[in-house]
């Protein structure tokens, strides 16, 4: 776990999201967030959705999911964005692990984590708030 007590994870997250050029009123990246590292070939995560979570200082709760790779996979490992949580399930979109690359999807989003083949799966994964522009 990690908490970005100084900001600078926070900080470098919304300026990438500025820079992307999607509008937002209220971009909020929540300082605790957690390490993942996926050592073991074969490891996979079944279909799901995320809960929101509030933030202790601020009192917001969370709309979206932050996946930050932090490792390139050569072969595996995608975070596959489906239709729905029962099966079968069509397969919107496919991301491939990486390293910098940055995903953001809505907390009721369902998906799943791919067979990782080439390890390690490193991500910083965490919590943000996102309204749009009307």
């Amino acid at each position: 776990y990690l908490c970005d007590a100084s900001g600078r994870i926070q900080t470098a997250l919304q300026a990438a999201i500025v820079n992307s050029g999607l509008e937002y009123t209220t971009v909020q990246f929540f300082p605790h967030m957690r390490f993942l590292h996926y050592s073991i070939v074969g490891t996979t995560l079944n279909p799901h959705v995320d809960i929101c979570r509030v933030d202790p200082d601020s009192g917001m709760r969370s709309t979206h999911t932050f996946i930050l790779y932090l490792h390139d996979c050569t072969e595996g490992g995608e975070t596959c964005l489906l239709d729905q949580l029962s099966s079968p399930s069509k397969v919107l979109a496919c991301i491939s692990p990486q390293r910098g690359r940055l995903l953001l999807f809505p907390h009721n989003c369902p998906h799943e984590g791919r067979v990782v083949q080439s390890v390690p799966k490193l991500l910083l994964r965490g919590e943000v708030f996102l309204s749009m522009t009307a």
